[in-house]
Formats: C-alpha cells, sequence, structure tokens
C-alpha cells in the first residue's frame, strides 16, 4: 500500500463521482423516502473514506491514459515520478493554513459568545427541560442568529432568534435542536470542518460535508415527528417556511434545496423503509468504491518532448529487479515503471541498458 500523486489524483476523481451520485439520491424524493436517512449516512461515510484515503494497493491495476501525460509532466515534472514536484506541498500548505484562519477564529469566538451568552427564563423552556429531564440544557436568545441553531462541540447551547414564537412552534424547534445536542453534531460538523480544512482541494469532501449535515437535519426532523400528532407535519413545514422567509438566499439548511428534500421526507416518508432497496444501493456503491482501488488511471508515459528523450538518454537506466519490477535509475533517484511503460520507452528508441538487480547474498 503506497500513495503516489497518481492515487492522490484518482481519489480526487472517484471521491468526486460518489459524492455527486450521493448528493443526488440525497434530493430525490423517490430513493430519500424509501432508503430513509441511515443507508444514505452510511453512503456518505463511505464516499468520504474515499476522498480522505488515497492509496494505492499491490493488486491495483494502472490503466494508461495518454490524456493525462502532459497533466504528469506538469505535476510530477519527469515521467514515472511517485510523487509531486515540492511547489505542490508548498501549494497544500498554503490553502490548508488559509482555510483553518477563515474559520477557526470565527468558530472560537462564537463558542466563547454563546457560553457568555444567559440562559433564557421563559416558563416554556423550563417546562420542556422538565417534561423530558433535561435540567442541563441550556437555550439562550441571541441577536446574532435568524434561525434556531447549536453552538458547541459536545454539549451545545441552543440558540434562538429573538422574536416570538407560540408554544408549538418552541416545541417543535426545541426538539429538533435537542435531537442535535444528543447526536452529538457539534463534535461532527468540527471533525468535518477539520477534514474540509485538509483536503481543500478535494471537491468531494465538500460536497460529502454538505449531504452529511443535510441527512442530520432529516434526521433529527424525523424523531420530531415521530413523537408527534400526524396534524404536526404541515404545521412543521410551515414553522421551517417562517424561518426560511426570514433568511432569504440561505445556503444552509433552509436553503430552498434542503427545504425541498426536508419536505419530501416529512409529508411523503411513511416511516417504513424498504430495507431490500437500501441493501441494494448500499451493495452497489461499495462495490463501485472497491471498483475504484482496484483500477488506477496513470498516463501513457508517451513522450513528445526532446528534453525529455535527452534527459532519459544521458541520466536514465533501466534496470529489471529480479522480482520483476522495472526501475528507472536517475541521478534525482529511482522511479518504478509499469512493465508496459518500460516497453513503451524502448520501443521510442530509447537506448538504456537492461541489467539484471542481483541481490547480495
Amino acid at each position: 500500500m503506497t500513495v503516489t500523486i497518481h492515487s492522490i489524483l484518482n481519489s480526487a476523481l472517484w471521491g468526486l463521482l460518489l459524492s455527486l451520485a450521493l448528493s443526488l439520491l440525497s434530493r430525490n424524493k423517490h430513493f430519500l423516502c424509501r432508503l430513509g436517512t441511515a443507508p444514505l449516512t452510511i453512503l456518505a461515510i463511505v464516499c468520504l473514506v474515499r476522498c480522505c484515503i488515497p492509496v494505492e494497493f499491490q493488486a491495483t491495476q494502472e490503466v494508461g491514459t495518454a490524456a493525462l501525460n502532459r497533466l504528469h509532466q506538469l505535476i510530477g515534472g519527469a515521467a514515472g515520478s511517485l510523487l509531486p514536484e515540492p511547489w505542490l506541498f508548498r501549494l497544500w500548505s498554503v490553502g490548508a493554513i488559509a482555510g483553518a484562519v477563515l474559520w477557526v477564529p470565527g468558530y472560537t469566538y462564537r463558542l466563547l459568545a454563546a457560553h457568555k451568552l444567559p440562559g433564557s427564563q421563559d416558563n416554556r423552556i423550563e417546562k420542556f427541560r422538565f417534561q423530558h429531564n433535561i435540567p442541563s440544557l441550556r437555550v439562550s436568545i441571541s441577536t446574532n442568529v435568524s434561525t434556531p441553531c447549536v453552538i458547541g462541540i459536545w454539549r451545545g447551547t441552543i440558540l434562538l432568534p429573538d422574536t416570538t414564537y407560540t408554544a408549538k412552534q418552541l416545541e417543535l424547534i426545541l426538539q429538533h435542536e435537542y435531537s442535535h445536542i444528543r447526536h452529538h453534531d457539534g463534535l461532527r460538523d468540527l471533525l468535518l470542518r477539520v477534514l474540509c480544512t485538509i483536503f481543500w482541494w478535494n471537491p468531494g469532501v465538500h460536497i460529502c460535508r454538505v449531504v452529511i449535515t443535510r441527512l442530520c437535519d432529516h434526521r433529527c426532523d424525523r424523531e420530531v415527528l415521530d413523537v408527534a400528532r400526524p396534524s404536526a407535519k404541515r404545521y412543521y413545514c410551515r414553522t421551517l417556511l417562517v424561518f426560511a422567509s426570514s433568511r432569504p438566499g440561505s445556503s444552509g439548511q433552509l436553503a430552498a434545496s434542503s427545504l425541498k428534500s426536508r419536505f419530501y421526507l416529512i409529508l411523503y416518508s411513511t416511516g417504513k423503509q424498504r430495507r431490500a432497496w437500501a441493501a441494494l444501493v448500499i451493495l452497489l456503491v461499495v462495490t463501485l468504491w472497491l471498483l475504484s482501488y482496484l483500477v488506477i488511471f496513470q498516463p501513457a508515459y508517451q513522450p513528445e518532448s526532446l528534453d525529455y528523450t535527452d534527459f532519459a538518454l544521458e541520466s536514465g537506466t533501466i534496470t529489471l529487479r529480479n522480482d520483476g519490477r522495472y526501475v528507472l535509475e536517475t541521478e534525482q533517484g529511482e522511479v518504478q515503471l509499469t512493465r508496459e511503460t518500460a516497453q513503451a520507452m524502448l520501443a521510442d528508441g530509447f537506448r538504456m541498458e537492461i541489467r539484471h538487480h542481483r541481490t547480495k547474498q
């Protein structure tokens, strides 16, 4: 098992394709209502693992692609190089540091500010604590939020906008937000933010974070309505629309696309997901996930420039090792080649010595 520039690029490619497919499934009324949130969450974790573990195994089959030649020369410099040029590491470091600077200070400030807010003295909130036996639940009113939310990593604080609520609205809102706290979604959000900072260059990680966040809201919606009266469904949707209208252009949990999928699950789900459907979809995605590790796309290594030819002729030697591996030995070090690559280089007129590498007794 090893990490190469090709395995990193393939991880980004496969992760993007899987995450896009997952995003479409999580928005589709047919799949969302039949699968439920749990199978889709498992699929999201599978996609996230594919994005964050860019490795190549011994059993991985290499497929040469001529279209990747120029990209490879731009990234690796010399054909067959396993690792990218140092400037790529510097670019990744700059992006990771910039991403951390953009969210860590603001995130820390919001945590500290929420901790300093006084608890609400609303009698209806006290009644909610007593009915659900959660005396430690912190609920505060804030003028800095436009929608109810939870701030915190493990045991968060529920922040409510400074507005008026009916008793029924407040009950549904508190149940939804407390469901986030009970499942420790604050810790989940922190871990996803860290992954997005580390893998800022991989769009699949960012898509998975959006999908997982949306699925967590779906799960909380279902938990609230499972213990409520059937008539509460439409009232719950109207409550969501009230807060969405106060936040036009939202890109979060109250965005138009997110609201649409939430309404699908609230209004059309029967609560009896079909396990056969879920098992079939999970099996299909896991199969694609395994295939993505068994096939890796690599440049076909058909060099066209004279600079590369001169470099290979003057300073390169192909060694055929006892275990059947082809290795290009240069002044910069050794680069492992595939059999097809070595044959292609020889067929193109490279007069390089081929010798067997003898191990010391």
